[in-house]
């Protein structure tokens, strides 16, 4: 999948390599200006649909690394990245108006920024002064059953003032049922049961953001916030029958989930002296509850026991930050500071059958970890076309169970990391990097619950350590023409205590849970292009992201090397554009295909596979001051697959049962309307 990426992206790049149109100033910092009257030919509303539009970049939300910098995107806004990590980069860009952005640089050179955080490229989204303006989204989707789902959002940026401030309120609908049918056979392939199973599923997200930023004590003042809540609901209906086709039972699982968010950063940065400093603080907490209710009948309508569970979490998150930056002569830089970091959960569970009791190990438990980081990073840019980049960092942390598992960690890791970037002719680079880089710990992860749709229990590990990794990885980012880009990066990753599915507990009461178990290694390579189609058909475009994987790691169960588990081999994203300006049209579809994945736990492989999908869409600004789309998503109705393959008396042993199911969202299709006031 990934060569034939790889070769469309050769051929359309060389046939457009000859075209006259000049590119985007690239200052020598590696820096590329687009301006407004780039992306004026997709008419765009927001500065999400200006993004989208720059050649060769696709937004990054960041990874479950350690820290506020470690969870860091690949989207500055005016220079500085949002203090924030509970709201997607999409939502905050998608509030900012298009006349609001001066002009939107693609930074090639980013790792000379400790702010970077392993992203080698960024984009940064400088906005220029406004009086005050807003920006709406009216949006209705239809399900295949044929309910509605209405969503919308809406957002204000202005001055009064020296403030600069923003609003925005958002609300989202989903209603799309999962329904499709399962078979049951033995280890010898002979069929044993079949099911239907009738799934229908609400979802409901509602937010409100505020942003807000001044002059204080010599420098800037930044305070952000989020609140928000959302709620899902499903009630899986399964009706079993024999391989003759005769009814058996009926089964009902209705489960119903609710959270509420909220956030509140504060950003300062100011000058001292010849230092840059920028001090950060944030603080995020959610409060989760999931309440499971099913009970089962016979083809008699005689019920079985009921089985309630009730969970309830809640994590947070308090930070600080502080970053010095220093200039110490012409292409030499040093930036260094600290961070510190006090992450929480408190879980509490409860699990009965029939009315009886039915305690979990590791089910109410308090964590807490206590979390420091120092770091220093040396950027050095000896001529125009090279640029070295050295960093170290250290963290240290300290973290504490209690309630039904009581057990203290401290964990130290070193995290250095080297990039060197050369700039080769007036628009390529290649960049390399070797660096350490060390996960987040999941705390949920540490807690157990019961999977009652799987008829298992997800366990608690109260061993769990961060995985961590040496990883290198060689990057080619090529420009050509007004419009093309293209870049590929080659990478491997020696990888330690590698996270996958364990077995906890004494004999003859194990059950799977996240766990760690050993060394592994992952390489692949990811390509992201931007190819114009202009001189085969003008106006149009195609944009490409494949990545293709190759993970191992030592079966704990088996001894025989593997797949790391819930890693897919390939994926595949592709869309084409076709912009009608002298009609005021553009008309397009999008792709998207991703392998399958198996986790392997102790007596059960579970592979799971979904796609490829097909959305198609057209879109008109013939409207004075709207843009109007018109969409029909997943066209070909293609199922999410899922295979169980059980094992006796582990995964070592005979196959005994295969569970094959296949499900379907079904076509859906809606209208979209943007637009902007004030």
């Amino acid at each position: 999948m990934l060569r034939c990426a790889i070769a469309w992206a050769l051929m359309c790049g060389a046939a457009h390599a000859q075209e006259p149109p000049a590119p985007p100033a690239e200052d020598a910092a590696g820096r590329i200006a687009f301006t407004p009257d780039y992306f004026d030919r997709f008419a765009p509303q927001t500065a999400l649909d200006m993004v989208r539009h720059v050649p060769g970049f696709s937004i990054d939300e960041g990874g479950d690394r350690r820290g506020f910098a470690g969870a860091a995107g690949n989207v500055l806004i005016d220079g500085a990245r949002p203090t924030s990590k509970s709201q997607d980069l999409e939502d905050l860009l998608a509030r900012i108006p298009a006349g609001h952005v001066e002009r939107i640089d693609l930074i090639r050179d980013a790792g000379g920024s400790a702010d970077a955080a392993g992203q080698t490229v960024l984009i940064d989204v400088v906005r220029r002064d406004s009086a005050g303006s807003g920006v709406w989204r009216a949006e209705f989707e239809g399900s295949a059953r044929g309910r509605i789902s209405p969503r919308g959002e809406a957002s204000w940026s202005g001055r009064a003032g020296t403030v600069d401030y923003a609003l925005g309120v958002s609300r989202y609908l989903e209603y799309r049922p999962l329904d499709g049918d399962r078979t049951f056979r033995d280890g010898a392939g002979a069929l044993i049961a079949a099911q239907t199973d009738q799934t229908p599923r609400t979802f409901r997200d509602a937010g409100v953001t505020g942003e807000a930023s001044w002059p204080f004590l010599g420098g800037s003042l930044r305070v952000n916030a989020a609140f928000g809540r959302q709620r899902f609901a499903t009630i899986l209906g399964t009706e079993s029958f024999t391989p003759a086709g005769d009814f058996t039972g009926v089964s009902t699982l209705a489960i119903e989930e609710r959270e509420r968010r909220r956030e509140v950063g504060v950003n300062y940065s100011r000058d001292v002296g010849p230092f840059a400093l920028e001090a950060i603080a944030l603080a995020t907490q959610r409060r989760f509850a999931r309440d499971d209710d099913t009970v089962a009948r016979d083809a008699a309508g005689v019920a079985g026991p009921r089985v309630l569970q009730a969970q309830r979490r809640e994590p947070g998150e308090t930070l600080g930050r502080v970053r010095l930056s220093w200039p110490l002569a012409e292409g030499h830089r040093l930036d260094f500071g600290g961070e510190a970091a006090l992450n929480t959960l408190e879980t509490r569970l409860s699990l009965s059958e029939g009315g009886v009791a039915r305690p979990l190990p590791a089910a109410n438990v308090s964590i807490e970890e206590v979390r420091g980081e120092a770091f220093a990073l040396y950027a050095w840019r000896p001529n125009a076309r090279w640029s070295l980049e050295a960093q170290a960092a250290v963290e240290s942390s300290r973290l504490e169970q209690t309630g039904d598992t009581t057990l203290t960690t401290e964990l130290v890791y070193w995290k250095p990391s080297l990039q060197a970037t050369r700039t080769i002719g007036a628009r390529q680079q290649l960049r390399v990097r070797v660096w350490r880089d060390v996960d987040q710990l999941d705390f949920d992860d540490f807690a157990s619950a019961a999977e009652l749709a799987d008829n298992r229990v997800a366990a608690g590990n109260p061993n769990l350590r961060p995985e961590s990794s040496w990883r290198a990885e060689a990057q080619a980012d090529l420009r050509f023409g007004a419009d093309g880009a293209a870049s590929l990066t080659v990478f491997q990753w020696d990888i330690e205590d590698a996270a996958d599915v364990v077995p906890v507990g004494p004999p003859g009461q194990r059950f799977d849970a996240p766990g760690n178990i050993g060394d592994g290694r992952v390489r692949g390579a990811t390509l992201t292009a931007t190819l114009p189609l202009g001189r085969v058909l003008p106006g149009a475009r195609l944009t490409l992201e494949a990545a293709n994987y190759d993970t191992a790691v030592d079966d704990p169960v088996t001894g025989v090397a593997r797949a790391i588990s819930g890693f897919s081999e390939s994926r595949l994203e592709a869309e084409f554009r076709h912009d009608l300006p002298a009609q005021r049209v553009a008309w397009g579809a999008a792709f998207y295909k991703e392998a399958e994945n198996v986790t392997y736990r102790l007596g059960e492989t579970d592979t799971y596979e979904e796609g490829p999908f097909v959305d198609l869409w057209i879109e008109t600004t013939a409207v004075p001051g709207l843009k109007i789309t018109a969409f029909a998503n997943a066209v070909q109705d293609s199922p999410f697959r899922r295979e169980r393959r059980f094992f006796t008396p582990d995964r070592a042993g005979a196959l005994t049962l295969v569970e094959r199911r296949e499900r379907q969202f079904g076509r859906f299709y809606g209208l979209r309307v943007t637009g902007a006031f004030g």
